[in-house]
């Protein structure tokens, strides 16, 4: 009898978390193709393997197994090629299988630049760093003990994080960022959600804003 209300009961929630994914994705859905359509840009909610290899040379789109994007949107802001997504991936499998998620937002810029990443100390610990990838310490006590820094070209690294991007920077201490090539990328974990877009854009609009003119020339 008791297994039997077990299995009852452990059915029932089943059903009731099916329900409940179901119907979030719906909102979901609903919210991303109404905010993509009042700005112009264009919405793609099905999960996507190809497009997430594209970005596959960014450091954090590139681990785990079964990774994919979905509820994506791309268009234009500031003058720059922007996109954003919810990126999934996997580590472990069976039992032993723990699935993760975290919002991506990036934009396009003028030219490829060395790969540079930063993030809270705590923020990709666990991801650490590749080799050649050295974790640097700044002139900024503050910066480097709210940050981690890693960029094998360190002299870019320092002309990245000067003294307005860093104070910039700590404005925002949450931020975690990566540029290579010509892609410049913000995330955040779990899913990126559409009311979160102003702010997500206005900080790569800072972001870019700090980078100094020199970078762009050389």
């Amino acid at each position: 009898m008791e297994s039997v209300v077990l299995y009852t009961f452990v059915g029932l929630a089943l059903i009731v978390a099916t329900c409940w994914h179901y119907i979030r994705q719906k909102k979901l859905r609903e919210a991303w193709s109404a905010w993509a359509n009042s700005n112009g840009w264009s919405y793609h909610p099905a999960k996507n393997k190809r497009r997430a290899k594209t970005y596959s040379f960014l450091n954090r789109l590139n681990q785990g197994h079964s990774r994919y994007l979905y509820h994506r949107i791309e268009g234009e802001h500031s003058g720059r090629k922007a996109e954003a997504f919810t990126f999934h991936y996997a580590v472990g499998h069976g039992k032993h299988r723990s699935d993760h998620f975290f919002g991506v937002v990036l934009i396009k810029l003028e030219q490829d630049f060395p790969e540079i990443r930063i993030h809270p100390e705590n923020f990709f610990h666990k991801v650490g760093g590749l080799v050649g990838i050295k974790d640097l310490d700044l002139d900024s006590i503050e910066f480097s003990k709210t940050f981690r820094i890693l960029s094998k070209d360190k002299k870019f690294a320092f002309d990245f994080c000067n003294t307005g991007m860093m104070e910039f920077l700590l404005q925002k201490k949450t931020t975690a960022l990566e540029l290579e090539r010509d892609t410049l990328a913000i995330f955040r974990k779990g899913h990126l959600e559409p009311n979160r877009m102003k702010s997500a854009l206005r900080l790569l609009d800072g972001i870019r804003n700090h980078m100094p003119q020199y970078l762009f020339q050389e």
